[in-house]
């Protein structure tokens, strides 16, 4: 599409916008992930099987709290 600085961003229904990557964000850092959390929410992934946090790269159920915008 020849548009350099397209963001890519992830949210839920409860919390429009949690996620983003940066215009520095290397081409495969944009299509692999969407980046960090955004400033003033806190972000933890809960097994959906035993209730308690997962270590990054597990699978879970994604939980926010803070500003959702």
């Amino acid at each position: 599409m020849h548009c350099k600085n397209i963001l890519i961003g992830y949210g839920q229904t409860e919390a429009p916008l949690t996620h983003l990557t940066t215009a520095d964000d290397s081409f495969e850092r944009h299509i692999y992930t969407v980046r960090k959390n955004l400033p003033h929410q806190e972000v933890k992934i809960i097994s959906t099987e035993a209730g308690k946090i997962q270590p990054i790269g597990e699978i879970g159920e994604i939980c926010f709290r803070g500003h959702g915008g």
